[in-house]
């Protein structure tokens, strides 16, 4: 996820509102930290960092177990992968905040689409260099 959308992700946590999240979301965050810091040129990232957020409360966490019945049905309505939907499925009414462009146009023109929020579309723009 690019920087600046890394800091729109963290705005979210001052949200009034409970973030939820199948608990699944800490192994895919850890992961692709590491995948990042494995890349040339990026420096070791702060994974314990990202892990004390994750598990710290500020995230509500669910297990995925108890929500693979209800992301099966949704992966087959929508065609997308059952750890893709286990996001929907945490919250039948909740917003999905996500960074996966393909994933919002995939589920825009479902039922759901008005649940899923890019996060770019979230991201204050910069002004132009001049």
């Amino acid at each position: 996820m690019p920087d600046r959308l890394s800091q729109v992700a963290l705005s979210l946590l001052d949200d009034p509102h409970p973030l939820l999240a199948p608990d699944l979301i800490a192994t895919e965050v850890v992961n692709a930290l590491w995948r990042r810091e494995r890349q040339v040129g990026v420096a070791p990232l702060d994974q314990p960092g990202a892990i004390a957020v994750l598990t710290g409360g500020a995230i509500r966490l669910r297990p995925a177990t108890e929500l693979l019945a209800v992301a099966v049905e949704l992966a087959r309505r929508v065609g997308r992968s059952v750890p893709e939907c286990l996001y929907l499925a945490v919250d039948a009414d909740g917003t999905l905040f996500t960074a996966d462009r393909k994933l919002v146009d995939r589920l825009k023109p479902t039922l759901y689409g008005r649940r899923v929020v890019l996060l770019d579309d979230l991201a204050v723009p910069t002004a132009a260099a001049g």
